[in-house]
């Protein structure tokens, strides 16, 4: 047997400890890579070092060197908590599209929300009801969603909430889906 070497050189610029890079280097390979998956295929190599490099979430949680919402790679604005917290209202930064170039949109967060409330018995992220009847999960405390227009949604929820566990516990799990993909919308 003949074995080819190939030797592969780039010229590129290095990037400076300044340049705040971040490089991943998987040390498992990727047994699913939808934002969707099941309890046998949900891991930490799946989530952060797959899935999070090719669908961006709603609100990117950072923890350096505390923890907090990263504004640069989040695709809305801080969301506004009203009504006592019952009502959170989220604006899509202009800035947020598809690798097409097309803009992410209300309804793509939709469609992720759709897709989120129709497994939460498989899906492990789903937190089920206290036994004392305590809503802990995105889908079981909105009450309803409004999309006022193709840039904002407003979340009306069953209770009011604490804003900041709110936000990273539950709008950071939201991943806009690209409308396209829903075969069941209609035009």
């Amino acid at each position: 047997m003949l074995a080819t070497l190939t030797l592969v050189t780039s010229i590129a610029p290095v990037a400076s400890a300044s340049s705040n890079w971040i490089v991943r280097v998987p040390t498992v390979n990727p047994t699913w890579i939808f934002p969707f998956q099941g309890g046998d295929t949900y891991s930490v190599a799946n989530m952060n070092y797959f899935q999070q490099l090719m669908y961006r979430p709603l609100y990117w949680i950072s923890a350096n060197p505390a923890v907090t919402i990263n504004h640069n790679l989040s695709l809305a604005q801080d969301p506004v908590f009203s009504n006592g917290n019952r009502t959170v209202t989220i604006a899509l930064k202009p800035s947020a599209r598809w690798s097409n170039g097309e803009p992410v949109q209300s309804g793509d967060v939709v469609f992720f929300l759709n897709f989120m409330a129709a497994m939460p018995g498989t899906w492990p992220a789903y937190t089920p009801p206290l036994a004392n009847g305590t809503l802990l999960s995105l889908v079981d405390l909105t009450r309803s969603i409004e999309t006022p227009n193709s840039r904002t949604l407003v979340f009306h929820l069953g209770r009011a909430v604490n804003p900041r566990w709110f936000v990273f516990n539950q709008l950071s799990q939201i991943t806009p889906l690209p409308r396209a993909w829903d075969r069941r919308a209609r035009p």
